[in-house]
């Protein structure tokens, strides 16, 4: 059984180095994620010929312009310049673990996550009081499933949060 991906070498495709899941070729550029492929092209015309030879190949529906891919909102500017933002899942992260009736409230907003000096190692840690202070007032904060929210978001978008 060949998948999108495995059959973008058959029409003249390569793989990224960087990421398995982008392919480039034929004045085009085409991200593959399971089902979900977003892709553009140096002109209409390689866009409509590569989505011939898709269609060829899969049964496929092709939904216009892209809005929204695997949870990132997309933005096209009139210059043809896009953005993308994470900012629904943002949301839906802030009023999961900090919602209006959290006894902590929201956290206050920082330019960065933690202070610029600070150096991360093992001996570099909360001191005990700290740690009591931290689990005392965010209590019933589950802290492992919201750093794990923040690494999604910042993976996908928000690589300065990480």
């Amino acid at each position: 059984m060949l998948s999108l991906g495995a059959d973008f070498g058959k029409v003249g495709f390569v793989p990224s180095d960087l990421d398995q899941c982008l392919f480039y070729g034929n004045g085009m550029v085409c991200l593959v994620y399971v089902d979900d492929c977003l892709f553009f092209g140096s002109s209409d015309r390689a866009e409509k010929q590569f989505q011939e030879e898709v269609a060829k190949r899969f049964k496929i529906e092709f939904n216009g312009n892209a809005n929204w891919f695997l949870q990132m909102r997309i933005h096209q500017y009139e210059d043809f310049s896009c953005s993308i933002d994470q900012f629904r899942y943002t949301k839906t992260v802030l009023r999961k673990y900090c919602p209006d009736d959290a006894p902590f409230g929201t956290p206050p907003y920082r330019t960065t996550p933690a202070p610029t000096k600070y150096v991360y190692s093992k001996d570099h840690k909360p001191s005990d009081e700290e740690t009591r202070q931290i689990a005392e007032t965010y209590k019933g904060l589950d802290f492992r499933s919201a750093v794990c929210s923040l690494l999604y978001l910042a993976l996908g978008t928000r690589g300065d949060i990480l």
